[in-house]
């Protein structure tokens, strides 16, 4: 029995020890360390009891479920993967792995056995939500978060149907009611033009109208009387409707200054100038000029004011009123211009009660509540396409291709356009919208009801966001998961942080897959160590709980990532058109193209509203801002991982590690390697691995000085190579340059004005080439340089490639941009270069004739003399045929804008499009020219005016 005490004391004492020893030793530790379930990510009670059931056969449960996964993943048995995969992150939820395969076959594997973009929409969003599960899961893991932002990134910007990918992930931002296509659509509920309840697709909209303008030619005036009072079309809709409406205007009503000005336009427009001299309205002599069109000039008197005709609809637009009485009575038949006209106080006065005693409320007939209709359809969709005016461009003209080799383009050697998404009109769009319905969004699916026909009504109240967070799409970072004085915010001074639960700061039209990216680059930053002094390197882990490094790619190109998608934000604005405004806005050339010709610029979306373009995107200006933000986390991404050097700290530090290469890692055989070049073999020993991982203890301070600025350039040369660190900094650098940014804006006018009705607007696009702030301010400013002589007592300023120059993807561009350029002034100055070749021709042909007749004259053989004779006549044969056959066709004489030798003094003259890019170019689209013609020096630069 005492025994028995004993061992129930001991029992207690070890137990009470055991719950001590855990509370105040181990507890701290597994927080501290992250291995407690809850630290490690959050816990699913299901997933927890099953592995605990399963005791010590979870190892063989595990590795049959991934082998089964394996074998249905080989025979594309998609949806029993899921149901396998799913088990094993129940098993293995804190092994990122799973999570991984799954959400890669959804985005990956199963994107591609579906055709339909909506279909690959839904399983690119069902990986993003099983990668999101499983980060909730796996606190701090920058794997999953990278992952998160890749995938969106690649399947909608980088896919090979981007433009409509790009168009759905766009969609999946809007809320349903606003993107609903019965907003747009007209069902005929009468049956006036076809079938009751039909719709009326809205190219056949003006035929309707021409329609019942023949059989009722006051209705549509009517309805623009009623519209001209602003009320909604919802009151319009719901009047009284009746066959035959009573005449709404007496006839006896008189005319209104404005009313008469507006008259005199649509006479004047309609050509109909033989009129007589109608009375003035008042005395003097611009009384009468006030009745009369200024026939010649094609103005109209109004207000006091000349109206030219290409104002009259913005004169009629602010006289809705007598715009409307106006056609009215001219439907109706009367001579409105012998009308009598209320001049005097009294007789306005009078006017105007009769004008507010028009009753505009009583009925409406069938056509009208038609015709209503259609003009609510395209109010709504002008509304739609100025709010989002990227998706509504971008669906109208698809996503602008690269330029290309003009030689294997047929006759005339247009770009190739690239097969691709668009719509062409609004039907198409409405096809678009209807075949979208149901994708994943950000939105709750099941709290919307779609409208009846003809009942969709612009939404009061906000739409709600999906309540589950995890199931959103685009799906975006959620509430923050830090350790307080571990991780902290990365990037706190963007401008706009893209998360998740504060919508409203982001949600615009200019929101892409690029900034969903850059959200998740950024989050995935926070769990990394810090960067250590060493260039490229990382510091050690110090929270095990908080800390985490990427594996599966190096630190500093993990680092790198926010960069990139900030400078594509900026680089899809350019390629879309969307620059800053500036005073070319208004150059006559944009006129008749999509580019508006309007203070604040902007895009004209044609054919969607037959002979009525929608101006968008006026005043956008988000260039700047954006290129600006490029810059600025360029450099700090430099800055904190040591990635640029001051020249003078740089050459400091070369010298310094001289002492420690010339002790260490010198040799005999490098030297022969590099002999007769020292340059080189400075730059050997620059990147030569360190023989020690450390200092030596018997060192001098200036030999582990030596060593340490040793090691220094060569991470630093190392990491700069690897990441491309050199070429992204130095683009986010240059692009901000305004000239930089207006030189791509003309570039752009004039790919789009001889890529879109090329006929008529390639001389003008080659105008546009040809002005001061295209290629000369791109090449003088940007690619070029001004750099002092080498040498001494040279005061000369050279003009010599500058780093973004010497960019392998700004040559090939140049070379883009010059071989466009080159095909536009060959074909529009095709009558020059024929004449200028034919002189050619003819002053070769007299040369080559002299040469042999003076031959023959030196006392030549008799052989050369006949040879010489041979020669002239077949010359003549020649210069008789010069309109068959052109002599000198190889002979480029459009003298270029970028393909010039640089004013390099060391180690030569430089190309400023090398071969190498030209071959790159060439290469891709067709045959590498083989024999160039040589390069040329750079013209004198001509000082401003």
């Amino acid at each position: 029995m005492n025994r028995q005490i004993v061992y129930l004391v001991g029992m207690g004492v070890l137990l009470t020890a055991a719950w001590l020893w855990r509370d105040s030793v181990v507890d701290p530790y597994a927080t501290s360390n992250g291995l407690r379930e809850k630290e490690i990510g959050n816990v699913e009670l299901t997933g927890r009891a099953v592995e605990l059931a399963l005791t010590g056969s979870r190892g063989m449960a595990v590795a049959y479920l991934w082998y089964e996964a394996s074998e249905l993943q080989k025979k594309h048995r998609w949806n029993e993967v899921e149901l396998v995969v799913r088990s094993l992150t129940k098993l293995q939820p804190h092994f990122i792995t799973p999570w991984l395969f799954q959400s890669w076959n959804f985005a990956y594997n199963v994107y591609a056995e579906v055709d339909r973009p909506r279909e690959k929409l839904y399983y690119l969003s069902r990986g993003c939500e099983m990668l999101a599960e499983g980060e909730r899961r796996n606190r701090f893991s920058p794997d999953l978060r990278f992952n998160l932002g890749l995938y969106q990134q690649h399947k909608i910007n980088q896919s090979d149907e981007t433009n409509v990918m790009r168009s759905l992930f766009q969609l999946a931002c809007i809320p349903p009611a606003d993107r609903e296509p019965r907003r747009f659509q007209v069902f005929d509920e009468k049956g006036l033009v076809g079938d009751p309840g039909q719709e009326v697709r809205w190219n056949r909209f003006q035929a309707v109208r021409e329609e019942f303008r023949a059989k009722d030619p006051l209705a549509q005036w009517r309805l623009r009387l009623r519209m001209a009072r602003k009320p909604d079309f919802d009151t319009v809709m719901s009047l009284l409707e009746v066959l035959l409406p009573p005449d709404m205007v007496p006839v006896a009503l008189p005319l209104s200054a404005s009313e008469l000005a507006i008259a005199w336009m649509s006479q004047t427009e309609q050509g109909n100038t033989s009129l007589g001299i109608v009375p003035p309205l008042g005395a003097g002599l611009w009384g009468a000029m006030g009745t009369l069109p200024l026939l010649l000039e094609r103005q109209v008197a109004a207000d006091g004011t000349l109206v030219p005709e290409s104002r009259f609809d913005d004169y009629r637009a602010a006289h809705l009123v007598d715009a409307a009485l106006v056609g009215y009575r001219l439907a109706r038949g009367d001579k409105v211009l012998g009308m009598p006209v209320a001049t005097s106080p009294s007789q306005i006065e009078a006017m105007t009660r009769q004008r507010d005693a028009i009753d505009l409320t009583s009925s409406i007939t069938p056509r009208e509540k038609l015709l209503a209709q259609f003009d609510r359809a395209e109010r709504e969709l002008e509304v739609f396409c100025k709010r989002f005016p990227s998706l509504a461009m971008r669906l109208r003209e698809g996503t602008r291709p690269e330029m290309i080799n003009a030689r294997t383009e047929g006759a005339r050697g247009k770009a190739r356009r690239r097969t691709q998404f668009i719509c062409e009109t609004t039907d198409a769009f409405i096809r678009f919208l209807e075949d979208s319905q149901g994708i994943p969004s950000l939105y709750e699916a099941d709290a919307y009801r779609r409208p009846q026909p003809n009942g969709w009504r612009a939404p009061e109240t906000l739409a709600a966001l999906s309540g589950n967070t995890l199931t959103r799409f685009p799906s975006l970072p959620g509430k923050p998961d830090r350790v307080l004085g571990v991780n902290g915010e990365y990037d706190p001074s963007a401008p706009i942080h893209y998360n998740a639960l504060k919508p409203e700061e982001w949600l615009n039209d200019q929101f892409d897959a690029w900034a969903t990216a850059l959200a998740w680059y950024r989050y995935a930053q926070e769990p990394i160590p810090p960067p250590s002094k060493i260039p490229g390197d990382t510091s050690p882990v110090t929270n095990r709980l908080a800390q985490r490094k990427p594996r599966y790619m190096a630190t500093l190109i993990f680092r790198t990532q926010p960069g990139l998608m900030q400078a594509r934000l900026g680089n899809r604005l350019m390629r879309e058109g969307w620059f800053d405004t500036d005073e070319g806005d208004t150059d006559s050339a944009r006129e008749g193209s999509t580019l508006a010709m309007v203070p604040g610029g902007g895009r004209l979306l044609k054919d969607w509203i037959p002979d009525r373009p929608i101006l968008i995107g006026n005043g956008l200006s988000p260039l700047a801002a954006t290129l600006a933000e490029t810059e600025r986390v360029w450099r700090d991404i430099a800055g904190a991982n040591g990635m640029v050097l001051d020249p003078l700290e740089e050459r400091n530090r070369d010298q310094s590690a001289i002492l420690y290469r010339e002790k260490y890692l010198f040799t005999p055989e490098l030297m022969r390697g590099f002999d007769g070049d020292p340059q080189r073999l400075a730059l050997a020993m620059r990147s030569a691995q360190v023989r020690h991982d450390k200092p030596e203890l018997d060192w001098t301070p200036e030999m582990k000085q030596s060593w340490e600025n040793h090691h220094y350039l060569r991470e630093y040369d190392s990491y700069r190579q690897m990441s491309n660190f050199r070429a992204h900094y130095v683009r986010a650098l240059a692009e901000k340059n305004p000239a930089a940014a207006i030189a791509h804006k003309r570039f752009f006018e004039a790919d789009t004005l001889s890529r879109f009705q090329a006929l008529l607007n390639e001389r003008d696009a080659l105008r546009i080439f040809r002005r001061p702030d295209a290629f000369l301010a791109w090449r003088e400013k940007i690619i070029l340089e001004p750099r002092q002589r080498s040498g001494w007592f040279s005061d000369q300023t050279l003009r010599v490639l500058s780093d973004y120059g010497r960019d392998d993807l700004i040559q090939e561009e140049n070379y883009l941009l010059e071989m466009r350029y080159q095909q536009l002034a060959s074909e529009q100055e095709e009558p020059q270069i024929s004449a200028a070749r034919k002189y050619l021709a003819r002053e070769f042909g007299k040369w080559l004739l002299a040469g042999n007749l003076a031959a023959a004259q030196a006392g030549a053989p008799a052989a050369a003399q006949l040879a010489s004779l041979g020669v002239e006549r077949q010359l003549a044969g020649v210069l008789a045929k010069l309109d068959e056959v052109v002599p000198f066709q190889r002979i480029p004489l459009v003298q270029p804008m970028l393909d010039f030798l640089d004013e390099s003094d060391w180690p030569g003259r430089q190309e400023i499009i090398p071969a190498n890019a030209k071959g790159s170019v060439e290469g891709r689209d067709g045959e590498v020219i083989k024999e160039r013609p040589p390069v040329i020096p750079l013209p004198p630069l001509q000082p401003s005016p």
